[in-house]
């Protein structure tokens, strides 16, 4: 009996032993591989190596990593899985939230500004949706978790481990001899921004350096911009966006759509009751183009070396103004910000969401008016030129006296259509010119295009030109004004007699309905 209770006593040790060796060699195993965790990300390959492992990085869609502005971005969601961490996403605020251990990480689309654990960092690339696919940047978030981050530049691969031999990692027989992501736009090529001088409005053609283009609002009158276009030589147009839907904007957005075919049209999910509004979403319609709603963090191009993208409105206010679609374009080292005609609320709140808004040249929002371009967005932006597409002598006193002080006293050069006409930049990824088009042939010459013979170029942009000049001296018809529900007058903005309602129209449209202009706030006639 003595020898069963010592056999079972020394069982029972065995049993104990048995469990505490294996919970050690378990801990000793999970350490081990803690400390030999690797992961490789290569430039255009969609295949990450993980510990040995080949997997996708973005399961069934063939997503890869890719280098914008110095950085790689990655889709984050397979990678910090791969670490043991989670991935989260709030489509309301465009926030990725990461969390590995007891470290958080929310990063903003298109924003520089990134929270590890609620404390502010500074990227130097922003998140960027390309694609439909979340891209982050990949050495800020690995060391921010704590894991080592090496490049190996000639074979274009990211490694992130825990051991401190970053360096002494074998990359991939089958991954080596890759070239550097190529560049699609390099540095040389030509960008060309056209600031058309359409009166009091907007309309800004780009010819982008891959060779496509794109148009920003249409302006306040028809027989303008069609014509400025096709004497540059394009018959079609890559994509379209409509900032809001004021009629000094897109007034000549229809015969655009219906002129040009378009790739794809973008404008904020604001609508209106205007006949004019109606025409272009009519146009838009017939035109067969891909339709979307512009909207802070939304992608339109990206190819290394070039991106556009929105930057605002971050939500859909009450006002037409606000609204406005903010379209930021970087071309390597230079960039724009075209703001439409938003307000100090929506630049605010711009601000506010740590997007980036630094740009060379800044089209200053709402003509020059003294609701828009305030002192903080202007620093935010920290602009070298400032274009104001503009009326001469128009009735709403734009640019204003305070636009300009605000301007001056930042030191940022003014260049304004009703003063030189229209301006276009070029810009080679580098260095950028501007040229101020007056109305001599010369000086309005649009690119040879293969093909033209030199009078027939002439001839071409002096008819452009002729038309643009005639169509912008015909009067204040485009100007906005606002009528109400029953009466027989049409207003200026903010007119007591706007009390019960205050429906946007132009003169043109006012006058056709019978209108007559308000004695009390003389309008434009």
């Amino acid at each position: 009996m003595s020898r069963n209770r010592l056999f079972y006593r020394f069982a029972a040790v065995f049993a104990v032993f048995v469990m505490l060796f294996s919970a050690v060699s378990f801990n000793t195993v999970t350490a081990k591989a803690e400390e030999s965790l690797l992961i490789l990300l290569q430039i255009d390959n969609p295949v990450m190596l993980a510990n040995g492992t080949e997997k996708e990085i973005d399961e069934g869609r063939g997503t890869a990593p890719v280098i914008i502005g110095g950085r790689t971005l990655v889709p984050i969601r397979a990678v910090i899985e791969e670490f043991g961490g989670t991935v989260e996403w709030n489509g309301e605020s465009q926030t990725a939230i990461l969390s590995y251990n007891n470290d958080e990480i929310r990063l903003i689309i298109n924003s520089t500004t990134a929270y590890l654990n609620d404390e502010a960092q500074t990227l130097d690339t922003a998140p960027q949706i390309i694609n439909g696919r979340t891209m982050l940047p990949i050495r800020f978030i690995a060391e921010s978790f704590n894991f080592n981050v090496g490049w190996d530049s000639d074979n274009s691969v990211v490694i992130i481990t825990n051991s401190d031999n970053v360096g002494e990692v074998e990359i991939p027989e089958s991954w080596k001899g890759a070239a550097e992501a190529e560049q699609q736009t390099s540095a040389g090529s030509s960008l060309k921004v056209h600031f058309i001088d359409v009166g009091q409005g907007d309309a800004i053609f780009i010819e982008l350096p891959n060779n496509e283009t794109m148009l920003i609002d249409a302006g306040p009158k028809t027989g303008i911009v069609p014509g400025y276009i096709k004497s540059c030589g394009y018959s079609s147009i890559n994509y379209v966006v409509a900032t809001h839907p004021d009629a000094d904007h897109i007034t000549g957005m229809a015969e655009v759509l219906n002129t040009f075919s378009v790739g794809t049209f973008y404008m904020p999910e604001k609508e209106h009751t205007t006949q004019t509004f109606e025409n272009m979403i009519d146009a838009v319609s017939n035109n067969g183009c891909e339709a979307v709603y512009a909207l802070a963090g939304k992608t339109i191009v990206d190819t290394e070396g070039l991106k556009v993208y929105f930057a605002g409105p971050v939500k859909i206010y009450d006002d037409n103004n606000a609204c406005s679609a903010v379209v930021k374009l970087e071309y390597n080292q230079n960039s724009f910000l075209f703001t439409g005609d938003a307000e100090e609320t929506s630049e605010n709140d711009m601000i506010a969401a740590g997007y980036d808004l630094k740009a060379d040249i800044l089209k200053v929002g709402h003509h020059g008016s003294s609701s828009s371009t305030s002192a903080a967005f202007v620093k935010a932006v920290s602009p070298k030129e400032a274009i104001i597409s503009v009326g001469a002598d128009n009735s709403y006193g734009h640019p204003t006296a305070e636009t300009l002080a605000v301007l001056n006293s930042a030191g940022v050069n003014i260049y304004r259509t009703d003063e030189v006409g229209t301006i276009v930049v070029t810009s080679d990824g580098v260095n950028y010119t501007i040229d101020k088009l007056k109305s001599t042939v010369e000086a309005n010459a649009p690119p040879s295009s293969e093909g033209e013979t030199a009078s027939q170029e002439a001839q071409t942009a002096q008819s452009a030109m002729t038309e643009a000049n005639e169509a912008v001296s015909s009067g204040n018809d485009s100007e906005v004004v606002y009528i109400t529900n029953t009466g027989s007058k049409y207003h200026r903005a903010g007119c007591s007699y706007l009390k019960s309602s205050s429906i946007e129209t132009t003169v043109a449209e006012a006058k056709n309905k019978g209108l007559s202009p308000c004695s009390r706030c003389n309008p434009p006639e």
